[in-house]
């Protein structure tokens, strides 16, 4: 399994919130379904998808994706 449940993405520069609304528009998923799953407001979906994408906390990242897609976050760092 990867990051989203079969739906890998990598990183590189992209802005994480257009990666977490893609990965909800491919499930068939509004703001306001993927909030309740994730136990937080449509808002707050809103506002990670667009401004706060760039600075969202790894916990809220693992909770988007763990409860909201049922996926699981791996991060392999390369130094």
């Amino acid at each position: 399994m990867s990051i989203f449940n079969h739906f890998k993405m990598k990183i590189s520069g992209r802005h994480i919130g257009e990666m977490l609304k893609e990965a909800r528009e491919q499930r068939h998923l509004t703001q306001e379904q993927l909030a309740q799953k994730v136990g937080k407001k449509r808002s707050y979906i809103s506002k990670v998808e667009t401004d706060y994408g760039n600075n969202i906390k790894l916990q809220t990242l693992k909770e988007i994706v763990e409860k909201g897609f049922d996926g699981r976050v791996r991060i392999d760092l390369e130094l």
